[in-house]
């Protein structure tokens, strides 16, 4: 149940910065000002992108790591008992999931910004 209400509420704080998004980009009437705003939400998407990325790939990599020293650890100490790391994988499948939320949520954004710079001018 801890888990469907984060992944709730990951969800419906992403929902409320698309809103916020959308309400800001139709608030702008002058249209170079709209333009520049749509950019920066653009940059913004761009750079909390590469983070989101960056903490995928982290998150898939650390576990393998740890693996590995916990052998190397338990090879060398012969008092050393292999944990089980169930709970820790668990939360980090849980950490990559709310990241593949925010960045479906991301992508939505940036298809509203670029939406906004195209048709910024038309009006």
């Amino acid at each position: 149940m801890g888990k469907v209400l984060s992944y709730t509420w990951r969800v419906l704080v992403n929902i409320f910065y698309l809103a916020v998004v959308g309400v800001v980009l139709t608030s702008i009437r002058d249209p170079s000002e709209k333009s520049i705003v749509a950019v920066l939400g653009l940059i913004y998407v761009t750079l909390r992108s590469q983070a989101i990325f960056q903490a995928i790939a982290t998150i898939s990599i650390v576990p393998s790591f740890q693996k590995q020293i916990d052998q190397i650890q338990f090879r060398v100490d012969g008092t050393f008992e292999m944990p089980d790391r169930a709970e820790e994988y668990s939360s980090a499948d849980t950490a990559r999931i709310k990241l593949y939320i925010d960045g479906f949520f991301l992508g939505l954004i940036s298809l509203v910004c670029l939406g906004v710079f195209f048709t910024a001018h038309n009006n």
